[in-house]
């Protein structure tokens, strides 16, 4: 049992600390990841954007002394083409010295160059999962001709496995132009000792000149931000993990108490063996050695068994992970420094749990061991409050993991409850990316899109169909500076914005509470209409009537080349409806304000087609791609998901695996806190027997017997209730912030003590059923 307590903490221990290495520690391969950062450009109402410059701003941003290096890259789908439906190939375009960047050569080939840039640039480096499920990883590859967008690429290298930066299929040099409005997301390391804020200082005063310079490419009284590209990409679920980490420190605390529970009970049956091996010489450091010996070895063994089970756990875990929470990069698995982890942790558990015992039986008292058992009640008493202690420990710890549990559970049942304002059930998305160069005038991709929703709304089995920027509910951060008539704007007044159909609603099932949508004809001439949530009516125009009002987004322009604007796209729109609430900023935000517009006002080269189907959504998959490729036989359809899927990675499924990790671990520490209650009060029991068997020879009856250890256990338990209810309150900060949830609810704590309370009393009853039908003359005997 000892070993098995102690193999499931530390196997537990092992399988997050996998996870927090993989994801949080070494989740890059690239060299200087940890100079690595990610500069971002702030607005004043907190909204921020990838910093996008041109490319002789950027000759001279990499120049910046701060700086050891700058990549250029702008990521968009191409199509490969040749096959009966093209397949959509997610392509990464970096500047020709990114592999130098990077500092990770390929593992086939070469990289590109410069060369092949003034060479026309027909070259493609592949991503290894795209090499692998296309070219089944055949090293004749190489020179192969890759058609995308019906041009010819020659493949000339393969990138390594953990290579995946921006999760590209195809790496293809950025034909970088002197275009101004042509821009490019850029990233950048800092040289060694250079601090994020310095850099910042640096950065600002440049990125200032370049805003004057082209003003469209930055918002207004911006602010440079720098962040380390490892926090950025951990930052969504870093503090999670560390919770989760902090659980199974927990978990494992409460194994090491059981071990520790058993230890005491097993050197107190050996007190007069070790009365014994003093008398005859033995010194305190050799019966400390001896006991600290069987510790370690109880705890490497644990510890080894515990390893095994974190390699069948991690991969439990790392299927539940939700997909998208950590870089495409990180390799979650048992390595090198996991494993000298949990031997670290088998060690010091073993040092631990054996300290206790070392304290207890090392130096006994040789006199009062030789003696009777009846005349060693002092002896032991050391060891019964050192045993009850333990135990009580173990039940604040497992109170504490029982309402963290409660708290994400309750958490994940809060999200996956939220009111959405529409109905995701029976709707596909499937994005409509364009290849660079197709449709760039603004009539021609009207009508692309147009006839696109015309053909995809009239198949059989599909309800409705509409466009828009983003699929579904949340979204990502479109928030917009908003100027009301007849109002002076407010600093920071911002609205998210929805670019869509005027079936956008119909399709989603979204409520129209007042007033109309905009018909198809406004859509195709980008009538200057709009319609508001009900928040934002609220907020703007309380007690009034919304309709009719005249709302303006200034930033609404095209600030760069593929954006192509209608006339006056950034006019005064007038407000024609009123529309239910959604969670655009996410499912554990409070709905925003939001205002929804005519896509043809500013159409970017990627929409999302929106369908309502009768059926199983994915089951009109094909008829999708078939019909896009009869439009165009060139367009790919990327990115088909269900409302339902969207929804699960925006969040359902996070707090999904929180919970159930929660609630495994919790039902871990519950049993381990019965076992090590059961051990104490059966042992307590067994020392006492003597003592009941004179209670029950002088008339005591069974009933009392009983009583007397179940009072025992019980304030063992009491107390150590008290503690965890304390310890649960003094986390809830930490719970509410991490966990989705709170634990302070009388409710669910009520609920989390009386199950342990059960659980406890069912660990205790058995022994002191028998205590009670213990024959008194028999317990006298055995004295």
């Amino acid at each position: 049992m000892s070993i098995l307590s102690l193999a499931l903490g530390i196997g537990a221990t092992t399988t997050v600390f996998s996870v927090i290495y993989g994801a949080l520690i070494d989740p890059y391969p690239y060299r200087g990841t940890d100079r690595m950062v990610r500069v971002r450009v702030y607005d004043q109402s907190g909204g921020s954007n990838f910093l996008l410059l041109s490319a002789r701003q950027f000759a001279d941003f990499k120049n910046l002394d701060v700086l050891d290096g700058a990549v250029a890259m702008d990521n968009w789908d191409m199509a490969a083409t040749g096959d009966t439906l093209p397949e959509s190939v997610h392509t990464a375009h970096l500047s020709t010295d990114a592999f130098d960047y990077f500092g990770v050569p390929p593992i086939l080939g070469r990289e590109f160059s410069a060369a092949d840039v003034r060479a026309g640039g027909r070259v493609v480096v592949l991503g290894h999962p795209f090499w692998q499920r296309r070219y089944g990883a055949s090293r004749d590859a190489i020179g192969q001709v890759l058609q995308l967008d019906r041009q010819n690429y020659t493949i000339v290298g393969v990138v390594p496995p953990r290579f995946r930066w921006g999760n590209a299929d195809v790496y293809k040099p950025l034909e970088m132009t002197s275009d101004p409005n042509r821009i490019y997301i850029v990233d950048a390391r800092l040289k060694t000792g250079v601090s994020e804020r310095r850099a910042e200082e640096e950065m600002q005063p440049l990125l200032e000149q370049f805003a004057r310079e082209t003003p469209d490419h930055f918002p207004r009284g911006f602010r440079v931000h720098v962040a380390g590209l490892t926090s950025v990409a951990a930052m969504p679920f870093k503090g999670t993990l560390l919770v989760l980490f902090a659980a199974v420190a927990v978990l494992l605390a409460v194994g090491c108490a059981n071990v520790s529970i058993l230890f005491l009970a097993r050197g107190t049956a050996r007190l007069r063996e070790f009365a014994v091996r003093a008398a005859i010489g033995a010194s305190r450091g050799r019966l400390a050695g001896q006991l600290f010996t069987e510790s370690v070895l109880l705890a490497l063994t644990g510890g080894a068994l515990g390893v095994t089970f974190a390699l069948e756990g991690l991969k439990v875990v790392v299927n539940l992970l939700p997909a998208g929470t950590f870089p495409p990069e990180a390799i979650i698995r048992p390595n090198v420094p996991v494993l000298v982890f949990s031997t670290a942790i088998a060690l010091v558990t073993g040092v631990v749990f054996g300290i206790s015992p070392v304290l207890q039986f090392s130096a006994p008292r040789l006199n009062e061991l030789m003696q009777s058992a009846g005349q060693r009640t002092t002896a032991v008493s050391a060891s019964r409050r050192m045993r009850d202690s333990l135990v009580a420990s173990q039940v604040a710890l497992t109170i504490l993991l029982l309402a963290a549990a409660g708290s994400a559970a309750r958490g994940f049942l809060g999200v996956y409850q939220t009111k959405l304002g529409y109905d995701p059930h029976h709707v596909l998305t499937a994005g409509i990316s364009l290849p660079d160069g197709n449709y760039t005038t603004y009539e021609t991709r009207a009508a692309f899109y147009r006839r696109i929703q015309e053909r995809i709304a009239a198949l059989a089995g599909v309800q409705s169909a509409a466009l828009a920027l983003f699929p579904i509910p949340p979204v990502e951060d479109v928030r917009q500076s908003l100027e009301i008539m007849g109002r002076t704007p407010e600093k920071g007044q911002t609205v998210d914005v929805q670019e869509t159909t005027g079936e956008y609603f119909s399709t989603l099932h979204i409520p129209i509470l007042k007033g109309r949508t905009w018909s198809q004809t406004e859509t195709n001439r980008a009538a200057r209409v709009a319609v508001v949530n009900r928040e934002m009516a609220a907020h703007f125009w309380p007690g009034r009537d919304p309709i009719g009002q005249k709302v303006r987004l200034p930033g609404f322009t095209a600030f760069t080349s593929w954006i192509l604007a209608a006339k006056g796209s950034n006019d005064w729109l007038e407000v024609v409806g009123v529309a239910g609430g959604t969670p655009d900023r996410g499912l554990r935000e409070p709905v925003a304000p939001a205002v929804y517009v005519p896509y043809t006002l500013l159409m970017g080269d990627s929409l999302n087609l929106v369908i309502r189907t009768e059926t199983a959504p994915l089951a009109m998959v094909h008829a999708v791609r078939e019909q896009v490729h009869s439009i165009d036989p060139g367009q790919p359809v990327t990115n088909v998901r269900t409302a339902e899927d969207i929804l699960r990675s925006e969040g359902w499924a996070r707090e999904q695996f929180v919970a159930s990790l929660f609630l495994v671990f919790a039902a871990l520490a519950l049993t381990l806190a019965a076992i090590g209650l059961y051990s104490v009060v059966s042992y307590a029991t067994a020392l006492r027997s003597r003592e009941f068997g004179i209670r029950m020879a002088l008339g005591a009856q069974r009933g009392h017997v009983m009583e007397l250890v179940l009072t025992s256990a019980a304030r063992t338990v009491g107390g150590g209730v008290a503690v965890g209810l304390a310890l649960s309150a003094a986390s809830n900060s930490l719970l509410a912030r991490w966990v989705a949830g709170s634990v302070y609810d009388p409710l669910m704590l009520a609920a989390v003590v009386l199950t342990l309370m059960a659980v406890g009393a069912v660990a205790a009853f058995l022994p002191a059923r028998r205590a009670a039908s213990c024959d008194p003359l028999r317990a006298l005997r055995s004295e």
